[in-house]
This record gives structure tokens, C-alpha cells and sequence, in this order.
């Protein structure tokens, strides 16, 4: 769901850049999922306050500046149990990984191996045997998301 970056402050705090739509709903969760040494932990968050684009939180068993320079750099999410219920026709971006990519001629792309925010629209990364493919998520590529046989069909050629 985001990065955490650097100290904020002397007691103990962190910024944390978000990855989520919107960075209101980390306001409910009481625990994070935080990537240390290869392993995700458990840290339970005592504050979180929204900062521009950013969020800045406080761990409760992170005290001072120095232990807060060890969180920087670490990815954070939580639980898929956490997730909020979506309504139709909305995805959580995991769900789609390894989807089949195929294009209205009925052309493999690859398979989706992951999703990122450009800043313009959000991209999917395709796999392909010797390559891989950006494709830009937006209405008039994306032309069916067949979620029970994992297949995503785009108006999107092989020569793109």
C-alpha cells in the first residue's frame, strides 16, 4: 500500500508515501504489515496524520529519530482480509496479476505482471516471452476484464 521514507521529526515518526487511491482510509487500520529484513511484521500504528500527497505516521514502539531511520525505504500494506469490499466492476490491482493479455484479433500479449501509476493513468505491465509490454489502463484500450477465466482482452497490437 505505500513506502515508508525518512524521519519526521525527533520522536519517533515517519513520512510514508501512499500508494493508495485515497490515503484517508489508513485512519482505520490499528496495524501494519511493514517489509524488514525480507520478513513482513506486524507494527501496531499509534498516529497517523495526511500531509499533502504524503502521510506521516507513528509507531508505537518507534521513539525516537534514529529508530525511524531504520523503517526508510520498507513497503507497508495490510491484510487482503482489510481490504474494503468493492462494488462491480472495480478490481484491487493483485487480483489481475497473471491474467492473460490478449488483443481484439484474438493475439497473446503476455501475461499481467504488475500495475503502476504513471501520474497520466495507471500502466499495466505485460510479461511477454522476450519482453515486456506497456499497456496504459484507460476506457478505450481495456475492452473486457473476463475475471472467471483471468483473461483481459485490449485494443492493443503486438507491434505497439
Amino acid at each position: 500500500m505505500g513506502r515508508l521514507l525518512a524521519p519526521h521529526g525527533v520522536r519517533g515518526w515517519v513520512n510514508a508515501r501512499s500508494f493508495a487511491s485515497s490515503s484517508d482510509s489508513f485512519s482505520q487500520f490499528t496495524n501494519l504489515l511493514v517489509h524488514i529484513d525480507s520478513v513482513w511484521k506486524t507494527m501496531e500504528l499509534e498516529n497517523v496524520r495526511a500531509r499533502e500527497k504524503n502521510l506521516i505516521l507513528k509507531f508505537v514502539d518507534c521513539h525516537d529519530r534514529d529508530q525511524a531511520a531504520l523503517l526508510g525505504g520498507a513497503d507497508f500494506g495490510i491484510e487482503r482480509g482489510q481490504l474494503p469490499e468493492l462494488t462491480d466492476g472495480e478490481f484491487y490491482w493483485h487480483t489481475l496479476v497473471d491474467f492473460d493479455v490478449i488483443n481484439l484479433a484474438g493475439e497473446s500479449l503476455g501475461v499481467i505482471d504488475h500495475l503502476f501509476e504513471s501520474g497520466a493513468q495507471p500502466v499495466i505491465v505485460v510479461r511477454a516471452e522476450n519482453e515486456n509490454r506497456l499497456v496504459p489502463w484507460v476506457d478505450h484500450v481495456i475492452k473486457e476484464i473476463d475475471s472467471t477465466n483471468r483473461i483481459l482482452t485490449v485494443d492493443w497490437g503486438l507491434d505497439y
